[in-house]
């Protein structure tokens, strides 16, 4: 028993320490917070103020302790906890605090003795005080306190010698009182967006301090709070209205950001620049910011012996990140540093001319003008060796109206800049005369103004360097010959007629006037021997500049969509890397760079009709046609060493074309592209011209090929004077005489093309016979009538011949026979009617045979085995008899023998989707046809195949590699005598007769052709128990003939 109740308090002990495992009074202390603060109300409670364990409780960490477990973190972040905080006293071991993001209220005043905490966070609440006693919490380290209502530190008795980092900022303090002293081991202190307007030189204890931000609402005695915060290594400081701060003292200081101040001297020491760089930002230091409001009266920086170091700092980019414009930076501040009257009061008129806007601030002789950053913005820059200051550039944006005439009096101006949204509907109306009077000027950008005219003073400002106008509606440029400076120029998108006066711009690099009206560039564009970039297009420019070869350093060159003729010579241009010519009437190109300089999109010579030939250099001859043929350039372009040895199309050639083009209804029934250039002496590229192909055959333009199918074309021709035309496409067109001449001297034409036109009567074949190299004639489609003339047997060369849709009559004729270079004939679909002769055989060239659709009858020619090369055999439509021999023919592709009347077939290949397979195989409606022999491999192949759109056979047709070929129409009323069943059958097969016909002997192969059962003495019944499952053929013989019946063994 005793052992018993032993065990039962040791269940129950532990049970006990589990409930109160952290001691009463912290307990209590968690109760009391979640009492104080709504605690039924929190977003997340789970197990607060219950019997279990504190561990569990939401946010509570627990750690044991020598043997106790205590609260270390108290983790209730963004809770919805309401009200106040209570003195949480109880919590001896609490390490880490974190209430921020909810409504706290109110600290209640207690002991707040917690000796453990570090880390205190009750930022963004609520709060109006801080603890009166926190100086109880000595190893406090981190206090965040931002974004409350807090209004005053409290006097606290004794250093806070471990906090590290506090955090003030975005409360209500106007003054930060004397407690500051306490925190006399503090490095990060932040003092951000309050109304403070005092700070207690206690803080002047906090030597450590590393870190400051402080936002002042006014403040004026920055520099007695900040004199003895040597260790300072970041500052930012805001609103204070000393006019000079001096932070040379602060010697170890590297990130400096002040604004919204009434500065107007920094005086920096020379160790806080001895790391400057020239980076985008190089020393950290943010002295401006885009608003005049921030240090608008900041002009000097007093740098020391740095200066030099400063003014580099000046020039790069970082320098427009770190400080606004107007601030200088100088050994010591005792110069003037600001702009004069007279320039301040030119701005306020020049920006009340653009804007409606009260700009009666710039007035201030103390204010920076170069702190304007707005729609508009003002540069201010410092002439030491004269110690003025003066604005030096203007940036508008959205302007609207005529700028004032008192820009003359800002005679430093280098930069006027007008910037426009794309949507703006703000319109500069005018620029003064007075803008010649700003001699130093040298940007002028005016893209999207509007603008309709320019003054001519324009042509005065000698110290122009950059011009930009396009997309404006000017309609007339000022003469700026004396712009001896300019290097960029761009007028594009206007409505220009002409460049008056670029002859004295030598240093004009780059020039865009695409987009006008401008016929004319300039006679002589040599001076102009800086151009590296040309951009004339979509002008309507008739000619270019002799000497635009001059040009060496010219890099692009943009031209298209103009009228310029003639010739264009860039020999001299050697680093060319872009030239676009399209859409011109260029007759000649000599180009001397090398085609690696062009990538394939960086050349376009497209729709250059008169242009037949281009002239390079003889080293880059291979390498410009490889480039031009993937390029943007015309098909039958030339391209050679010498374009003068080569001899343009004869006159006799020209006038064929122009009477071709008459004579078939050209520029009437048919417009062929660029055909109208056939009535003029044209030496172009004959290649443009729509259906036209030419080549340089013994340096002479010939045209060797005529394409026009399905044109429109009607009428007759004639082509002589072609002497190097080898193809010729007419089909599907209006043509609906007789057989055309084609006229004399077209010895090398091979291919002809009359398909699909509506020629008519007896095949006139003497107009071919005159051709002695055609080789590829397709007439089909037409309407010949009458025997095909014997006279085709004197095409000698002739290879393919399609005489298919007409309706040719009579025998096959013999002459084929002898036409043993044919490759492709094609007789079908006419009403041709005989035999055909064992002679087929010897057309041993043939690839494709078709004479379907016609009424040939009689047997078909075994002989055709003989043609080993023959691909595709089409005699399906017709009334053959007979076998079809194609087992020799390993080439056979294509084979239609559909609606015939023959007997027996052999072939060699697979069906479709098999190795070494027919692509198109089609035998039906063939009453006689019951077996087709197969290679012993193919067998299963076949007999097992589904029919589709490829290969189609009647139902019933068996595959064999051993079929008898003589079965007829006899043979098959025989097999009618004969019946056998059951079939399917399981065991024993049963054969019934009539006509008393007698059986003499039975044979059983499978469907590769083996023989399996011999039977001599024949009975109605025959066992095939021992037989396997599967398909088979039965051979009966009579002396009336064999039978073959195919059966099915279960």
């Amino acid at each position: 028993m005793k052992n018993k109740i032993t065990l039962l308090l040791l269940f129950l002990v532990p049970f006990q320490m589990v409930l109160s495992q952290v001691p009463q009074e912290e307990r209590e202390a968690l109760i009391s917070l979640y009492n104080s603060t709504d605690g039924t109300n929190w977003s997340y409670r789970t197990f607060w103020n219950t019997n279990a364990n504190v561990g569990e409780w939401h946010g509570v960490k627990v750690e044991n302790i020598n043997g106790q477990d205590h609260v270390t973190e108290l983790k209730l972040i963004a809770n919805n906890l309401k009200g106040e905080i209570p003195d949480l006293s109880g919590l001896k071991k609490l390490k880490y605090l974190y209430l921020h993001n909810n409504k706290i209220s109110k600290f209640i005043d207690g002991s707040w003795d917690l000796p453990e905490l570090t880390h205190l966070y009750i930022n963004n609440n609520q709060l109006t005080n801080i603890p009166n006693n926190i100086g109880n919490i000595p190893n406090l380290m981190d206090l965040q306190l931002e974004n409350n209502l807090i209004t005053s530190l409290p006097l606290i008795d004794k250093p806070l010698e471990k906090i590290q980092i506090l955090n003030l900022s975005n409360n209500k303090f106007e003054t930060i009182s004397d407690g500051i002293g306490a925190f006399t081991k503090i490095i990060k202190l932040y003092i951000r967006n309050n109304p403070l307007k005092e700070v207690s030189p206690k803080i002047a204890n906090c030597k450590d301090l590393l870190t400051l931000a402080i936002h002042f609402d006014g403040y004026q005695n920055f520099q007695s709070a900040i004199n003895s915060l040597t260790n300072l290594q970041k500052i930012d400081i805001q609103g204070i209205k000393d006019h000079e701060v001096d932070i040379r003292n602060l010697k170890k200081l590297n990130v400096i950001s002040f604004n919204r101040t009434k500065l107007k001297t920094i005086k920096i020491g020379v160790e806080n620049t001895i790391n400057l760089n020239y980076s985008s930002n190089p020393t950290d230091y943010t002295i401006r910011s885009y608003f005049k409001e921030d240090n608008p009266y900041l002009t000097c920086l007093e740098v020391g012996n740095r200066t030099n170091d400063w003014l580099d700092y000046m020039q790069s980019e970082g320098w427009a990140y770190t400080f606004h414009s107007g601030v200088v930076p100088v050994e010591q501040c005792t110069g003037n540093y600001y702009v004069s009257n007279d320039e301040r009061s030119a701005l306020k008129k020049v920006l009340e001319s653009g804007y409606n806007d009260d700009f009666s601030y710039i007035l201030d002789s103390n204010f920076n003008v170069g702190t304007i950053q707005d729609l508009y913005s003002v540069n201010v820059s410092h002439d030491f060796s004269l110690n003025s200051t003066n604005i030096t550039s203007l940036r508008f944006i959205d302007f609207e109206g005529a700028l004032n005439s008192e820009i003359k009096n800002l005679p430093e101006l280098k930069s006027l800049v007008f910037y426009y949204h794309v949507n703006s509907t703000k319109i500069l109306s005018s620029l003064p005369s007075e803008i010649g009077e700003l001699t130093k000027l040298k940007e002028i950008y005016l893209k999207d103004t509007k603008l309709i005219a320019l003054p001519n003073e324009i042509g005065n400002l000698t110290s122009l360097e950059k011009f930009t106008l396009n997309n404006n509606s000017v309609i007339e440029f000022p003469n700026i010959s004396n712009l001896s400076n300019l290097k960029y120029l761009n007028i594009s998108n206007n409505k220009l007629t002409s460049i008056p006066g670029l002859e004295g711009c030598t240093k004009l690099e780059y020039l865009n006037f695409s987009s006008n009206k401008i016929t004319s560039l300039m006679p002589d564009i040599g001076p102009l021997e800086a151009l590296s970039y040309i951009n004339g297009q979509l002008n309507e420019l008739i000619e270019v500049p002799d000497n635009l070869g001059n040009l060496l350093y010219l890099e692009e060159l943009h031209l298209s969509y103009n009228k310029i003729k003639g010739f264009i010579d860039l020999s001299n241009n050697l680093i060319l890397k872009k030239l676009t010519l399209k859409n011109n009437k260029i007759e000649g190109l000599k180009l001397d760079a090398p085609a690696s300089n062009f990538r394939w999109d960086a050349i376009n010579l497209q729709e250059l009709p008169y242009l037949g030939c281009v002239d390079v250099a003889t080293p880059w001859v291979n390498a410009w046609r490889s480039r031009l043929y993937v390029a943007n350039s015309m098909p039958g372009l030339i391209i050679t060493a010498n374009c003068s040895e080569i001899k343009t199309l004869s006159a006799e050639a020209r006038e064929t074309l122009s009477n071709f083009y008459t004579s078939t209804g050209g520029g009437t029934d048919w417009i062929g592209e660029n055909w109208e250039l056939t009535d003029v002496a044209f030496s172009g590229n004959l290649a443009i011209w729509e259906g036209l192909e030419s080549e340089v055959i013994d340096n002479e333009v010939q045209v060797t090929r005529i394409l026009l199918a399905e044109h429109g074309l009607t009428g007759t021709f004639s082509l002589s004077n072609l002497p190097e035309l080898i193809d010729l496409d007419l089909g599907g067109n209006y043509f609906n005489e007789e057989t055309p001449y084609f006229g004399e001297n077209l010895n090398k034409l091979a291919t002809i093309r009359l398909d699909n036109n509506n020629f008519s009567g007896n095949l006139n074949v003497n107009n071919f016979i005159s051709l002695p190299s055609l080789d590829n004639l397709n007439l089909s489609n037409n309407k010949y009538s009458g025997p095909i003339p014997s006279s085709i047997g004197d095409l000698s060369s002739i290879r393919y011949l399609n005489l298919s849709s007409n309706n040719f009559i009579g025998d096959f004729p013999d002459f084929f026979y002898d036409i043993t270079s044919l490759i492709e004939l094609n007789l079908s679909y006419n009403n041709l009617s005989g035999s055909l002769s064992d002679s087929i055989g010897r057309l041993t060239s043939l690839e494709i045979f078709n004479i379907g659709y016609n009424n040939f009858s009689g047997r078909f020619p075994e002989t055709i085995d003989n043609i080993k090369g023959l691909n595709q055999l089409y005699i399906n439509n017709n009334s053959f008899e007979g076998n079809v021999l194609t087992s020799n023919i390993d080439n056979l592709y294509r084979i239609n023998v559909n609606n015939t009347n023959i007997s027996g077939l052999k072939i060699n290949k697979a069906p479709s989707h098999y190795k070494n397979n027919y692509g198109s195989f089609h035998a039906r409606n063939n009453p006689n046809l019951g077996c087709i022999e197969v290679d012993n491999s193919h067998v299963n192949l076949w007999s097992s195949y589904s029919r589709d759109s490829s290969v189609s056979f009647d139902s019933g047709v068996v595959f064999s590699d051993n079929c008898n070929y003589t079965l007829s129409i006899k043979e098959d009323l025989l097999e009618n005598q004969f019946l056998v069943f059951p079939n399917p059958v399981e065991n024993v097969l049963e054969i019934k007769t009539s006509n008393n016909i007698k059986i003499d002997n039975l044979e059983i192969y499978t469907l590769l052709g083996e023989r399996i059962k011999s039977l001599k003495k024949i009975t109605n019944t025959i066992d095939i128990t021992n037989l396997s499952k599967g398909i088979y053929l039965l051979n009966i013989y009579t002396a009336q003939g064999k039978v073959t019946k195919r059966i099915v063994k279960k």
